[in-house]
């Protein structure tokens, strides 16, 4: 009776120190969780669009083979996970774990940024440069960097620059002459009637219709719309012009952020910056070559005009290089250092330029 008590409780040792050492062995992180961390991403722009397709679904790629699978995006597109207009509030609560927007929503958020919206600034009419000259502002100025602080961006792009299209070609100022075209924004409309052209005030999705109608003669446009709206069939000359540039941005939740391992943050940001930047510009934004193929395929004529010679100079003259003194006074008596950053980004267009 003794002997067998003896040998249960040894036994009984025996299976507790098992367990102890069982359960004191360190599980390897992999075997601990193989599954990724989800990050969700919301945007306007629809599933099948251009930029969706080409360029934010394979950034999204880009970022999971980075990260060697520990992280999975997952996309949320046509404001399935919140409106445009809360693109910001939405990530720094939470409620996305990043976003992707235009910035023109946010006007006034991120004064110094907005830089890169001052007409004849731009050289390029390449998104990748011009993206390129944009993330790199960001990267070295802090007065840029400090308008972003409540969250991570990761990185900003522009996509190609406005130009004009119209019903007939336009050459110089007296071919805008009582011309009334399609205007967004303070800084657009007043440069249209500067020019000697009646501003209308039309959304976007709604060009065409007062194109065809008459309402409009021309528009202010990015290539992008071009396809979207198929305005060539509406207005079969464009005016080779650089003016501005849309820019986007994809941002995080800070708090996110700082939650990922340092070797998952590295990976994300070893496709983000100036390589996200020119990868997503390049990608999502340049449609030269969809805007040539449709309208072949179309029968439609969408024929380039340039400026005369010297036009370009004198708009920027007289219109271009005011509305940059005012701006840069505007912000100056914000305390914001304008003439800091319109020098800046003046250094990178002419050393990035093509």
């Amino acid at each position: 009776m003794e002997k067998n008590t003896i040998i249960a409780l040894c036994l009984g040792v025996f299976l507790m120190l098992s367990f102890v050492v069982i359960y004191s062995i360190p599980v390897p992180a992999s075997a601990a969780s193989d599954k990724p961390i989800e990050l969700k991403v919301g945007y306007m722009m629809p599933a099948q669009g251009i930029d969706t397709i080409r360029g934010y679904v394979p950034w999204g790629k880009m970022v999971e083979e980075a990260t060697h699978g520990k992280v999975k995006i997952v996309h949320y597109p046509s404001e399935s996970l919140f409106t445009t207009k809360e693109a910001i509030t939405a990530v720094e609560s939470g409620l996305a774990d990043m976003s992707i927007s235009p910035l023109g929503y946010f006007s006034g958020r991120f004064n110094l940024t907005e830089v890169m919206f001052l007409p004849f600034l731009l050289k390029s009419r390449s998104p990748r440069v011009n993206s390129g000259i944009m993330q790199r502002l960001y990267d070295t100025v802090p007065e840029v960097q400090k308008e972003w602080s409540t969250m991570k961006l990761l990185c900003i792009y522009t996509t190609g620059p406005y130009f004009i299209a119209s019903k007939k070609p336009i050459r110089n100022m007296g071919d805008l002459k009582g011309l009334r075209v399609r205007a967004a924004g303070k800084d657009a409309i007043k440069l249209v009637k500067d020019l000697g052209a009646s501003p209308v005030t039309t959304a976007a999705p709604d060009v065409y219709e007062a194109a065809a109608k008459g309402v409009i003669d021309a528009t202010l446009l990015v290539p992008i719309m071009v396809i979207d709206w198929k305005l060539y069939e509406v207005f079969p000359y464009w005016t080779d012009v650089v003016l501005w540039p849309s820019v986007c941005f994809t941002t995080m939740n800070l708090k996110k952020w700082n939650s990922l391992p340092s070797d998952v943050q590295d990976g994300i940001m070893s496709v983000s910056g100036l390589k996200g930047a020119q990868f997503t510009g390049e990608h999502a934004f340049e449609v030269k070559e969809d805007i040539e193929k449709e309208i072949k395929a179309s029968g439609k004529k969408f024929e380039r005009v340039d400026l005369d010679k010297g036009e370009l100079e004198k708009w920027k003259k007289r219109f271009g290089e005011p509305m940059w003194k005012e701006w840069v006074a505007d912000k100056e008596k914000m305390g914001l250092a304008g003439q800091k950053v319109l020098d800046a980004v003046r250094k990178l267009v002419d050393k990035y330029s093509e």
